[in-house]
């Protein structure tokens, strides 16, 4: 996908929410260096994501174990940290298809990701409809989860977020997570998800939404861009 913004986000808004804030060295603890594959020139501890990483499998024993490796790809740049970000198994995520318009371009378009193979601009339309070059990404630890997508599908262990949304509080749950029979009125946007929690929380209470991020397809409301009718 190109690297202009498109749509009406701006880029600094988009990216706000797809790529995790940037972390001071000093403040991670990076651990030790008692691990086994420690000091190799890569790193090989699951907290961290990019090209810095090791391409073998990532084990639990080295998480804070290659100290010295992760520090000096993390300083270089090649790194991201993703504390508390699960690490499925490639074969137990729903990965869809290749039917976007920025698929096979090598960036991941998919906002249900987050990481450096990500691309810059994200369209609300583009979810599992990169597969391929989400997987790959994804296989080379260039990518992982987008935590906001960390949830049950029974609507336990949701983090709604916050309010930061230029549509909170409107009385509308505007965050594409959700859906309801409101969707088919809504044009949902990238930079809204996780930034409407109080609306969509009282809707879900109210039992007006549900949760679909789980979900491939999902209910994209109005897609900007597409007829009304």
């Amino acid at each position: 996908m190109p690297s202009n913004c498109r749509l009406f986000l701006p880029c600094t808004a988009v990216l706000a929410m797809v790529v995790p804030h940037p972390v001071i060295a000093q403040d991670i603890d990076f651990g030790d260096d008692t691990g086994r594959y420690a000091n190799d020139g890569e790193c090989d501890d699951s907290r961290f994501s990019g090209s810095g990483m090791t391409s073998t499998v990532l084990l639990e024993s080295d998480v804070a174990t290659d100290a010295s490796d992760c520090r000096a790809a993390y300083e270089r740049g090649d790194l991201a940290f993703l504390p508390g970000i699960p690490r499925l198994p490639a074969e137990e995520i729903n990965w869809g298809d290749d039917s976007g318009e920025w698929a096979n371009d090598s960036e991941c378009d998919d906002f249900r990701f987050v990481g450096p193979a990500m691309a810059e601009a994200l369209l609300i339309d583009g979810v599992g409809k990169d597969a391929s070059d989400c997987r790959d990404a994804y296989s080379k630890k260039s990518v992982t989860l987008n935590p906001l997508f960390n949830a049950g599908a029974d609507n336990t262990g949701i983090n709604f977020g916050n309010d930061t949304s230029a549509f909170a509080k409107n009385g509308h749950c505007d965050d594409v997570r959700f859906t309801g029979t409101y969707a088919a009125d809504t044009i949902y946007l990238v930079d809204d998800i996780g930034n409407d929690a109080t609306d969509c929380k009282a809707a879900v209470d109210a039992g007006e939404a549900r949760w679909q991020g789980n979900d491939l397809p999902m209910d994209l409301g109005q897609v900007p861009g597409d007829d009304a009718g």
